[in-house]
């Protein structure tokens, strides 16, 4: 990545991964809870103990959907034969 950059890449962690998903999944259309589930993150109180929905096909278009915003982060950068994206992955 730092190749890439062109530039030295600070220490980072992969819970940086998450908060990145976290802070930016509402700006691509995900709904709140649904960002929650999708990092995996349990429901409290009373919704946690009754609502026992895991939302399995709204977590996939939120991963479809922060797919799609990666792939054009990659695009709109030109690395997408530096990063090997597949043809069918660009809309």
């Amino acid at each position: 990545m730092e190749k890439l950059a062109g530039a030295e890449i600070p220490s980072w962690h992969f819970h940086d991964l998450r908060r990145t998903f976290r802070s930016n999944a509402r700006r691509v259309g995900i709904d709140r809870d649904i960002a929650e589930l999708m990092l995996n993150h349990r429901r409290h109180g009373m919704e946690g103990i009754y609502d026992k929905n895991q939302q399995l096909e709204l977590r996939a278009a939120g991963f479809a959907a922060w797919e799609r915003h990666i792939v054009g982060l990659v695009v709109e950068l030109k690395l997408v034969e530096e990063l090997s994206v597949p043809p069918d992955a660009i809309s």
